[in-house]
C-alpha cells in the first residue's frame, strides 16, 4: 500500500482508529476512510486509460467490477475458466462491500460491524495488491 503513497496508508490506518475511537460518529469515519481507500487503490491499480484500451473493453463508463477485472488479470497470469470465476467472485465481492460501506457511512452501525468492514477491505487489499 506504501508503494501507492502515504496518503493511503495514513487512510487505512484512520479508518481502524475510527472504529477504535469509541467516538460517536467514529464507525461513520472508519465506513468513509475504508470505501475511498478501496476506491482509490483501485484507480490506483486500473487507471482509465488502461481500462479501456482492453480488447474487451466495451463500456462508455467504467465501473468498479471492470476495474477489479483489470487488475486482477494483471496478477493472474494464464488465464484459465477457474481464474475467470475467480475474479468475477471478487468483483462482486468489492461491489457488494462498496455498496455496504456507503450505507454505513450514511449511517450507524455497531462496532463489530465496522470492525468486520475494515478487515474485508484489509482482505481484499491484501488479495489485490499481494
Amino acid at each position: 500500500l506504501s508503494s501507492f503513497g502515504q496518503h493511503l496508508v495514513d487512510m487505512r490506518n484512520g479508518a481502524r482508529s475510527a472504529y477504535l475511537s469509541g467516538r460517536a460518529d467514529g464507525q461513520r469515519q472508519a465506513a468513509f476512510s475504508a470505501r475511498e481507500l478501496l476506491v482509490q487503490v483501485l484507480h490506483r491499480l486500473a487507471p482509465d486509460n488502461l481500462v479501456r484500451a482492453q480488447e474487451s473493453f466495451a463500456d462508455t463508463k467504467i465501473t468498479r467490477k471492470a476495474r477489479v477485472r483489470y487488475a486482477l488479470k494483471q496478477r493472474a497470469g494464464p488465464y484459465s475458466e477457474s481464474t475467470a470465476e475467480t475474479i468475477e467472485s471478487l468483483a462482486g465481492w468489492i461491489e457488494t462491500l462498496h455498496d455496504k460501506l456507503s450505507a454505513e457511512a450514511h449511517g450507524r452501525q455497531t462496532a463489530r460491524q465496522a470492525e468486520h468492514l475494515i478487515q474485508s477491505v484489509d482482505m481484499i487489499l491484501e488479495t489485490l495488491l499481494l
